[in-house]
């Protein structure tokens, strides 16, 4: 465990920041997603809202183990918060925005997701 709180990691300006969600899928490769917000939700809580993917989504239900990655844009801190995902809500869609050509099957969602921290390890740039 590191020195610095939680709470100071996370209580950055969000454009000096930068903020990406890591779960693992069944062939054990790494998915990134960018962040849009993170928010301390209690004192291990941390709730993090993002517009991801649905495998995502689905990797999460499946095993909820995940880690979030927190770079400090300013003095080059590096963090990764890891636990496990308590709970996930969906917030907002945006459905048919996108030129008929480019358009999902499904509608983008901007999603919410709570992770109960087990650990927060700083990470040293070489």
């Amino acid at each position: 465990m590191i020195e610095t709180s939680l709470e100071n990691i996370i209580q950055v300006p969000v454009s000096l920041m930068e903020a990406f969600l890591l779960v693992v899928d069944d062939h054990r490769q790494i998915r990134a997603e960018p962040v849009l917000r993170l928010d301390m939700a209690w004192d291990n809580e941390l709730t993090i809202k993002g517009w991801f993917w649905p495998q995502t989504i689905f990797l999460l239900r499946v095993n909820p183990a995940m880690s979030v990655v927190v770079v400090h844009l300013q003095n080059h801190g590096s963090y990764q918060i890891n636990g496990e995902c308590l709970r996930m809500r969906e917030v907002a869609f945006l459905d048919r925005l996108a030129p008929i050509e480019r358009q999902q099957p499904f509608p983008q969602t901007l999603v919410e997701l709570t992770l109960a921290v087990d650990e927060v390890k700083e990470v040293r740039r070489v």
